[in-house]
C-alpha cells in the first residue's frame, strides 16, 4: 500500500502538477518539444539505473531528436528568410 500511496502521489499528482506550471510558464512550442521528449529521457532514466538498452531504443530515440530539430529549427528558420528576403 505505501508503494501505491507513492505513486499515486509523488508519481502521477506531483507530476502532472509540475508539468502544468511548467507548460504555463514555456512557449506551446517548447512544451511540445518536451512533451516530445519524454520517451527519450525516460530511456535515458531507464539505463542509468541499469536497464539494458538495445539498438533499437537508441536508433528511436535518435529519430525522435531529429524529427524534433527538424521540426523545430528548419521551417521556422526558413519562414524567417523569407520575411526578412521581402522586407524592404
Amino acid at each position: 500500500w505505501l508503494a501505491l500511496l507513492f505513486l499515486a502521489l509523488a508519481a502521477t499528482a506531483l507530476s502532472f502538477v509540475v508539468q502544468s506550471w511548467a507548460q504555463s510558464h514555456l512557449p506551446p512550442t517548447t512544451a511540445a518539444v518536451v512533451l516530445t521528449l519524454e520517451p527519450v529521457f525516460a530511456g535515458v532514466a531507464g539505463f542509468l539505473v541499469g536497464e539494458d538498452i538495445t539498438g533499437r531504443m537508441i536508433i528511436g530515440g535518435s529519430l525522435v531528436l531529429v524529427a524534433m530539430y527538424v521540426v523545430e529549427l528548419g521551417p521556422r528558420h526558413a519562414r524567417e528568410a523569407e520575411l526578412a528576403h521581402l522586407e524592404p
